[in-house]
């Protein structure tokens, strides 16, 4: 099976989605008063998230058109360990009206792009899909486009999967990443 990824994603990239950073519950006060007003800052917007399994459910309110709406992903993140920080993100979301939910991976600069990147559930035949566009916020390079009902259930039947993605030096980099929850996170995105 080979899916094709339509050329949907300057939408899906002009579309606001729940990818806001938890706010801290630190708050930053000044040692010494400031004598300078300082223009208030825009509140972060408040993100609900909810775990299941191995993925997580981010929502937030958002304004359209004056009116609020809310959007949600299913995303996993996964990270470098020497590290902790975040180098492949696979989130998923309905495009509004959209029957079918549109797949989006981030993976970091520095990829071959003509190879594209592989999709594989468990010991399923590898899914090719190109990427669409490079990033410079955030920094990543990314692959997008709706998945078929087949990917679907796979996916939803599957326990684990791999993106595999080549470097530079034609080195392929094989990224395990879990399916525990993905049933019920998608269930509960709101199309």
């Amino acid at each position: 099976m080979r899916m094709m990824f339509a050329a949907i994603v300057a939408a899906l990239l002009a579309a606001p989605m729940p990818l806001a950073a938890q706010q801290s519950n630190e708050t930053n006060q000044a040692a010494e008063p400031n004598m300078a007003a300082e223009p208030e800052q825009p509140a972060e917007p408040e993100v609900d998230i909810t775990r299941n399994g191995d993925w997580e459910v981010a929502c937030q309110d958002v304004e359209r058109d004056g009116s609020t709406q809310n959007l949600c992903e299913m995303r996993q993140v996964l990270v470098q360990k020497d590290t902790d920080q975040e180098w492949l993100r696979i989130a998923i979301s309905y495009a509004q009206g959209a029957d079918q939910p549109v797949l989006r991976i981030f993976t970091p600069l520095g990829v071959l792009l003509q190879p594209g990147m592989k999709l594989r559930v468990d010991g399923s035949e590898p899914i090719s899909m190109q990427y669409a566009v490079c990033l410079a916020r955030p920094q990543r390079c990314l692959v997008a486009g709706p998945m078929d009902n087949k990917l679907i259930e796979l996916m939803k039947r599957g326990i684990e999967g791999q993106i595999t993605f080549v470097l530079p030096n034609n080195r392929e980099i094989n990224a395990p990443f879990s399916l525990a929850g993905f049933t019920k996170s998608l269930a509960s995105l709101p199309k």
